[in-house]
């Protein structure tokens, strides 16, 4: 059954309506905008509006993405989540049965992992400072790209040696470690951050975007140093919440340009991506003799068969077997 949505919200676009109602489900920033790429996409397949179209047109572009587009089966995937929810979500209507249409095989592949020596290499030839420095947290951390990124200033506790991760990927907040080696350049970074914050207050800027509707609920707390970014942008943004200049977090695609330099530098010929990094993480962590169960702690993996997959990487073939090429 359809339940049509208020007459105030008819005028809404139905992106930006999109946007709103998952942000109030808590959806990350990252997937609304993902979610709403993928209903634009499917609505310009079918040249109408996508409130107007049915199971049937559904079908049609799943087919479509498998058979004309040959995406991989997460690409399929992700676009029918996306899809589901927003016609759940946003329409608030329940979708029938899609019927059968051609499924994007879904392949069983290692992630690409390189030696101890070979990351402390690759990582000298990061360009940037602040490149390096993510870069080097990626590593040693075994964060993602998004829980570097996403770190506050109070989320650092140095006398513990510990990185708290709010809202990660399966929205259960973790601690990992930091590393002794990391902790010198960190301090040194963060002070340069407090100096550039203080200036900003100075000039009558320095608030920070805040999670959910804490902004309401302390009035200044976005003035506050805890509650800077780790890793700052070097200029201003408009937030559209209030249509204020504030300085948001470094993108993502900035790690990612300056670690394929690196990669190309050093003559890596994997396709080697900051994701790696955390990969990396786990399997040297593994091979050096760290609890499984532990490894999966730290990396804030919902199942254990996901940590399994460094058990696989660490182990070399060709150091407890030999190839009947060497006998």
């Amino acid at each position: 059954m359809v339940i049509s949505p208020p007459k105030a919200e008819r005028t809404t676009p139905l992106r930006e309506q999109m946007r709103r109602t998952l942000k109030q489900l808590g959806y990350a920033d990252n997937s609304i905008e993902s979610y709403v790429e993928i209903v634009r996409d499917y609505a310009a397949y079918h040249r109408k509006s996508p409130d107007l179209l049915t199971e049937v047109d559904i079908r049609n572009y799943f087919e479509h993405l498998a058979s004309d587009k040959n995406v991989a089966w997460s690409t399929q995937h992700k676009a029918m989540c996306g899809i589901v929810c927003f016609y759940r979500e946003v329409l608030r209507r329940e979708l029938g049965d899609f019927g059968q249409f051609s499924m994007a095989s879904k392949p069983k592949r290692l992630p690409v992992v390189i030696a101890r020596e070979r990351v402390l290499e690759l990582l000298k030839a990061v360009p940037g400072e602040t490149n390096r420095l993510v870069c080097k947290l990626l590593y040693s951390a075994g964060l993602r790209i998004s829980e570097a990124l996403d770190l506050r200033i109070q989320e650092v506790d140095f006398d513990r040696k510990t990185i708290l991760v709010r809202e990660p990927k399966h929205n259960t907040d973790r601690q990992t470690m930091l590393a002794d080696l990391v902790i010198p350049e960190l301090r040194a970074h963060l002070d340069r951050v407090k100096r550039q914050h203080q200036m900003d207050l100075a000039d009558g800027f320095g608030r920070v975007t805040l999670p959910h509707a804490l902004a309401r609920k302390y009035v200044n707390a976005d003035r506050q140093p805890g509650w800077q970014w780790v890793f700052p942008a070097k200029g201003f943004s408009i937030d559209p919440a209030d249509d204020r200049r504030k300085r948001f977090h470094i993108f993502d695609n900035t790690i990612q340009k300056a670690l394929a330099r690196a990669v190309a530098i050093v003559g890596i010929d994997q396709h080697f991506t900051p994701h790696c990094l955390r990969h990396c993480f786990g399997t040297h962590l593994y091979e050096s003799g760290v609890d499984i169960l532990r490894i999966k702690e730290l990396m804030g993996h919902r199942d254990i068969s996901t940590t399994m997959i460094y058990v696989h990487l660490a182990r070399k073939p060709g150091e407890t077997v030999k190839s009947p090429f060497d006998l």
